[in-house]
């Protein structure tokens, strides 16, 4: 590889490495869904990796099951608890946590970025856009892929295999030959493994290869062959380990395998709610909230400016390129004051500046050259899995930065930015090119802002954490009870204490009865902060006797 890639490599993996290192070390975690990723390492190291059944502390407290703090995470099949997680992540990452200790835990996210970088590379390279190792940096840097890579989360080895099928794919097509797509295909099917959402992804993938590449259709056939040559084993691991081949993150949630009759907390339906989770997944614009309700007004009428203005052949001038990028820095800039106060930004055009030049697709008068077929296949993938997440998709993913269920079409995005950069420099004259080049420098340089907001985002949640964890770790009290749903997923690295969920003080008096009758004498009642929970001086024959605060001796009633 020309330009010393593998050096560019290493010093990518160095820096995330360290960045995902430094959080992984003060072993707090960013939210109860990474959270429950340690939880599995955790019950792998300690079975020995015979099993994905997850040990509930609290079991010899609550036999039937019905204080499980996994809020709806998890699935019960034979009376064993399983959560609603992809596996393999976790069980890499137990792996390395053996060897690394707290550092392992980012070793495959880091992976995930460094790869997905690599076959950015790869591909402008392939078709001859330039700049490639520039690009390379801006997946890496200047897209929430950064982010993600600093946690143990299974979002980017599932966008490594998205952006090697795709790869697999456009190779296969410009060297004539099918070997390409068949292992772009395994790569698909390993993704399949990772994420639910990369089972749309293949969707689109498929769907665009076989209608923009028709004069070459096999290669569909092709991908789908390797897609299944990777998945399989997958799916026959997932059987004999789980007792169903879609594994528990989409058996569960989509087919309702393992369901319990119901769960102890139940999500609210404001987390499905369409019109909130389309909203959600493409931009932050909060309720009541005048700075993103500005900043996401000015970024979207900059984009508009800016893809009339690449378009048009009679409104590309420097003015028009110089107003729409100023509309934009202006925008993503009140959104990073935003973050930085911190608050996690959510959206996919909230996170990814750059996507004004991805959107700008280049007509045939413009560009039509040799790889023109593969621009076309990607922009296709890209559009038909956006469209299918953004109409089929139930949920927008909680707290995140930018849309994570939609983080597989972010190296699509970045070649399309690449590829319309250098079609629309190339008819521009020598000043409005230039522009160009000052108008990508400052969506790229904006950009990086961004993700070194999420950093600070990243950092301020993982201390917060950090605080709440050790105020627990404190208590005298071994039980805590809470009726915070994502209290002990989130804490995961509390190991000290055993946790139960409450929904309410009757839920409360019961299980207290329960736990004197068991010999427990203290306990702890951690309520949250926004959702208050009375405790009784007296549950049943059971009198709690308050001691410091949140701390309660449990006694005999007179």
């Amino acid at each position: 590889m020309k330009n010393r890639l593998w050096l560019h490599v290493l010093g990518l993996f160095l820096l995330l490495l360290g960045l995902g290192g430094y959080l992984a070390t003060t072993r707090t975690f960013l939210l109860s869904d990474v959270g429950l990723r340690f939880w599995q390492v955790r019950a792998l190291l300690d079975n020995g990796g015979q099993s994905l059944a997850v040990t509930y502390p609290g079991q010899v407290y609550d036999p039937n099951l019905q204080h499980i703090p996994f809020y709806f995470a998890y699935a019960l099949v034979d009376g064993q608890i399983f959560l609603n997680i992809t596996p393999f992540v976790p069980l890499a990452a137990a792996g390395f946590y053996m060897l690394l200790g707290e550092v392992g835990l980012v070793i495959v996210p880091v992976l995930g970025t460094v790869l997905t970088a690599v076959a950015v590379y790869l591909l402008l390279r392939l078709t001859n856009v330039s700049g490639a190792v520039g690009w390379f940096w801006v997946t890496a840097v200047g897209t929430p892929l950064f982010f993600y890579a600093l946690e143990l989360w299974d979002h980017t080895p599932a966008v490594a295999c998205a952006a090697w099928a795709v790869y697999g794919v456009s190779r296969a097509v410009v060297r004539e030959r099918w070997q390409p797509a068949f292992w772009g295909g395994v790569a698909l099917g390993v993704g399949l493994g990772q994420r639910p959402e990369m089972y749309v992804f293949a969707l689109a993938l498929g769907l665009a290869a076989l209608v923009m590449l028709w004069p070459r259709r096999t290669t569909a056939v092709v991908l789908a062959l390797g897609a299944l040559a990777g998945a399989a084993p997958l799916w026959l691991w997932q059987y004999q380990w789980v007792g169903h081949p879609l594994g528990m993150a989409l058996a569960t949630n989509l087919l309702g395998y393992g369901v319990p009759d119901n769960y102890a907390f139940e999500p609210e339906n404001v987390l499905y709610n369409p019109a909130i989770t389309l909203g959600r997944l493409l931009i932050a614009i909060q309720a009541r909230s005048i700075p993103t309700f500005l900043a996401g007004l000015l970024v979207l009428v900059g984009i508009v400016v800016l893809i009339l203005a690449l378009r048009q052949d009679k409104w590309r001038t420097s003015r028009l390129l110089l107003f729409g990028l100023a509309l934009c820095l202006a925008g993503y800039g009140m959104y990073v004051w935003v973050a930085l106060r911190p608050a996690a930004l959510h959206g996919l055009i909230t996170t990814l500046p750059i996507i004004a030049f991805s959107l700008a697709y280049v007509p045939a008068e413009v560009d039509n050259g040799r790889y023109r077929p593969i621009y076309r296949f990607i922009m296709a993938a890209a559009l038909l899995f956006l469209g299918f997440m953004l109409f089929l998709w139930p949920t927008s993913g909680g707290l995140q930065w930018g849309a994570r269920y939609l983080l597989p079409i972010t190296p699509l995005l970045v070649y399309l930015a690449a590829y319309a950069y250098q079609a629309y420099t190339a008819v521009a004259d020598e000043t409005t090119a230039a522009t160009l080049r000052w108008t990508l420098r400052g969506l790229v340089g904006i950009g990086v802002l961004i993700q070194l907001a999420g950093l600070w985002v990243q950092v301020g949640e993982h201390r917060l954490a950090g605080e709440l964890q050790a105020s627990i770790e404190a208590l005298p009290a071994e039980v805590v009870l809470t009726n915070g749903p994502f209290m002990a997923a989130h804490l995961a690295g509390v190991q000290n204490k055993t946790i139960l969920y409450v929904a309410d003080e009757a839920a409360l008096a019961e299980l207290v009865v329960r736990l004197a009758a068991d010999g427990v004498e203290q306990i702890a009642v951690v309520p949250l902060a926004y959702v208050p929970l009375v405790v009784p001086s007296q549950a049943g024959n059971v009198a709690l006797r308050a001691t410091i605060p949140f701390v309660y001796e449990l006694e005999a009633a007179p």
